[in-house]
């Protein structure tokens, strides 16, 4: 497995800038499919945002941080933008102890993950030859 370290895909420049860019959306093309995953739909991605907005630190029982309010819906203004440039949705939704929101969508041969928190976002893409792009963000407020 090799990585490759590219340049920032998002540049922040204000609060009102700590989100994901609208341009970020178009960041799904090898996933145009659904057929990957065939049971997941947008209404799924919003129940599954509306479920984290509720969540409460320790929610794995081991002391978890819960993500922010802010941040839940930071990435609801996100998920949209990429339902609207007509991508398909995440494969997963999910926490992570350190209070981020991990993105995942995943076909037979390749995966990308996009985690958000409240200071940084990651991109990961696991290419089909097994190649890993890193992408790191830092968000300036």
């Amino acid at each position: 497995m090799s990585i490759v370290e590219q340049s920032p895909i998002i540049s922040h420049d204000g609060l009102a800038s700590k989100r994901p860019s609208e341009s970020d959306a178009t960041a799904f093309s090898a996933f145009q499919s659904d057929s990957h995953s065939p049971r997941r739909s947008w209404g799924n991605v919003s129940d599954e945002l509306l479920d984290l907005y509720e969540l409460k630190d320790d929610w794995d029982g081991l002391g978890a941080a819960a993500p922010s309010q802010g941040l839940v819906r930071i990435c609801a203004d996100f998920m949209r933008s990429v339902r609207e440039k007509g991508n398909p949705p995440p494969s997963f939704v999910r926490p992570t102890p350190d209070g981020n929101i991990c993105f995942e969508w995943q076909t037979d041969s390749e995966r990308y993950e996009i985690e958000i928190s409240d200071n940084f976002i990651e991109v990961i893409q696991v290419t089909p030859s097994g190649t890993t792009c890193y992408q790191h963000s830092t968000i300036v407020s």
